[in-house]
């Protein structure tokens, strides 16, 4: 099966860019010929890299690879599987027996009010051109009610990338944020919440607030900011920690709270709905309520680090085990290709 993956990134930080590299990785392991497009490549040599030359001002990377990867596309496809509004036009002239695009969140919401018409357009076109999968169930009812019927494929992690990761630890106790330095993420709250709090912090991750965390925090000598890291040093870090904090106000279904709860690191995360179809109450949560968020995420860091976490770590990771691991994840995508199960 000849397979076209389309995304703005395919490697590098950041929960969409390891969905669409595991895919493409487990796809080709099985024998299918993959070629991804995208603005970073994969750098995996079972899968033939197309890379275009995207804009990295924020708010016109996505807006620049759409429009240049469709000169990037040639030749049929038994498949080609876009990722985010973002690669619809591409999707929508590649030549392909089946035609699917993976939303990682409600795109319209996710963007400033002054883009939401173009989100909007883009998203009523994705379902018009292509089978479109999502993957939380919180997306699934949100695009529902707006008279949209997407397929639910959940986000996945690999229990071999675990395999031999050595933990980093700093400080003891340890909390790590691990992710993409943006407002959707909530790092403002964590800045503000860091200094209230008797632990040390490792925040790993770049974004548009990177410059701003360091800003803020410079000088506190229980914070280590590491900037952009491999996946791989990112996974030590977590492992060494005492707690893993996502104090996001956005998600699709976060890659590292699955990587925590695989670990075994008790988590400290916002009660968007999100997060809670994946913690499940296997977690400490806290309400983003206006002007009490950084409240309420410091009574529930300093409540974590006080209590004993053991039966609730391991209720989240056999949660984990059961229902967000590429090998169920894959054998859906095969059914949403029209390929059969029995080949993943």
């Amino acid at each position: 099966m000849k397979v076209l993956m389309i995304s703005p990134k395919a490697s590098g930080e950041g929960g969409i860019a390891r969905h669409v590299s595991t895919l493409s990785r487990k796809l080709s392991e099985l024998g299918h010929e993959v070629t991804v497009i995208s603005c970073t490549g994969m750098g995996w040599r079972g899968v033939k890299d197309v890379r275009v030359n995207c804009l990295s001002r924020k708010g016109l990377a996505n807006v620049s690879f759409m429009f240049r990867a469709l000169s990037r596309i040639s030749g049929k496809y038994d498949v080609v599987h876009g990722h985010n509004a973002p690669s619809v036009l591409p999707v929508a002239i590649a030549k392909a027996r089946k035609k699917v695009i993976t939303i990682h969140g409600p795109y319209s919401r996710q963007v400033s009010t002054l883009l939401k018409p173009g989100a909007k357009f883009l998203e009523w076109l994705t379902f018009r051109v292509a089978e479109v999968t999502v993957v939380s169930r919180a997306t699934q009812r949100w695009y529902r009610e707006r008279g949209y019927e997407p397929l639910y494929v959940p986000n996945a992690i690999d229990p071999e990338d675990f395999r031999g990761v050595d933990e980093v630890r700093l400080f003891n106790p340890q909390v790590a944020y691990v992710g993409r330095m943006s407002w959707e993420k909530g790092v403002d709250l964590l800045v503000q919440a860091v200094p209230k709090v008797e632990a040390g912090f490792v925040l790993v991750g770049g974004g548009p607030m990177l410059g701003h965390v360091r800003e803020k925090l410079e000088g506190l000598e229980n914070v280590v900011i590491t900037g952009e890291v491999s996946r791989r040093e990112a996974l030590g870090y977590i492992k060494g920690s005492d707690l893993l904090v996502l104090p996001s106000r956005s998600e699709g279904l976060s890659t590292v709270l699955l990587e925590a709860g695989y670990l075994e690191v008790p988590v400290v995360a916002s009660s968007i709905e999100e997060n809670r179809e994946v913690l499940n109450g296997y977690a400490h949560l806290f309400d983003l309520h206006p002007g009490r968020e950084v409240e309420n995420l410091v009574k529930a860091l300093k409540k974590a680090l006080s209590e004993d976490n053991g039966e609730r770590v391991k209720k989240l990771k056999e949660r984990i085990v059961n229902n967000y691991t590429w090998d169920a994840a894959l054998k859906r995508y095969l059914r949403v290709y029209d390929v059969g199960a029995q080949e993943g």
